[in-house]
């Protein structure tokens, strides 16, 4: 079921043309361009592992970040190679690769919509890293994990979903698609909670969306109410216009409604 429908339509036709172009050089000859690919005499491979090691800080760890700076975009056919073999990078290349997605910054967006096409129809551990490096990538990032969220089915929308939620304000921008996948979730409790809470988190405007989850309570089914009033409990006091819609619902015919309408109502001091 598609909750959003948001196609990409910041993509340049030239862009696309040359990522295309990339990844298909990158689907053909991703090992080769390991070694072609070099700063100061080491592979981008051992750069990418470099990044990938939490204990290497300093001024070790800013030489690497300069070295994929310096490589550059033609570093990208690699990368995504990479991602999309799943978990066969599981370890410190993994998080490299990420790490080498984020430091590449501007350049790298032209990464954005592989990378969405990975979260959406990539192995389930291509899928994860990929929505990792998405989270990584700013407001561009954000904006293609909302394009991920109408795009995807259930299970990985709950993903980009929690990924989501993870940013706190940073997902800002997503708040209206959250909002959204809350109001059309039908029995999926989980992502439900996870995008009234996410929208909560994010939002920048919190009395809007008080109002927002609080007519939820009212109109909409029992996986949205339950996210809606989940989500409320997070603003405590903030949310006492919402205390006449939950008083409602301790008597819902849904136990999980319940339970998080007295949740809410006990965040909130009477």
């Amino acid at each position: 079921m598609n909750v959003l429908m948001l196609p990409f339509q910041r993509c340049s036709l030239v862009l696309l043309f040359c990522l295309s172009v990339m990844l298909c050089f990158a689907n053909g000859c991703g090992n080769a361009n390991n070694g072609m690919l070099s700063y100061s005499d080491q592979p981008l491979s051992e750069w990418v592992d470099k990044l990938g090691n939490s204990k290497l800080q300093g001024s070790e760890r800013q030489k690497a970040v300069l070295a994929v700076q310096s490589i550059g975009t033609n570093a990208l056919p690699f990368l995504l190679a990479q991602i999309r073999r799943g978990s066969a990078i599981d370890g410190p290349r993994r998080a490299g690769i990420v790490a080498a997605l984020e430091a590449l910054g501007k350049p790298g967006e032209m990464a954005l919509p592989a990378l969405t096409e990975i979260t959406v129809q990539g192995n389930e551990r291509s899928s994860e890293t990929a929505l990792w490096a998405l989270s990584r990538m700013g407001n561009p990032g954000v904006e293609a994990m909302t394009n991920a969220l109408g795009n995807s089915n259930e299970a990985r929308r709950s993903k980009v979903i929690k990924m989501l939620h993870s940013m706190g304000t940073n997902a800002h921008t997503a708040v209206p698609a959250m909002l959204l996948c809350l109001r059309n979730t039908k029995d999926d409790y989980d992502t439900a909670f996870w995008a009234g809470c996410g929208a909560a988190r994010a939002s920048q405007q919190p009395r809007e969306i008080i109002r927002n989850l609080s007519t939820n309570l009212l109109e909409g089914g029992s996986a949205c109410r339950y996210g809606s009033a989940s989500a409320l409990r997070l603003f405590g006091n903030e949310a006492k216009e919402a205390v006449p819609a939950l008083r409602t619902l301790l008597s819902d015919k849904n136990e999980r409604v319940r339970y998080a309408a007295s949740n809410a109502l006990l965040s909130i001091q009477q």
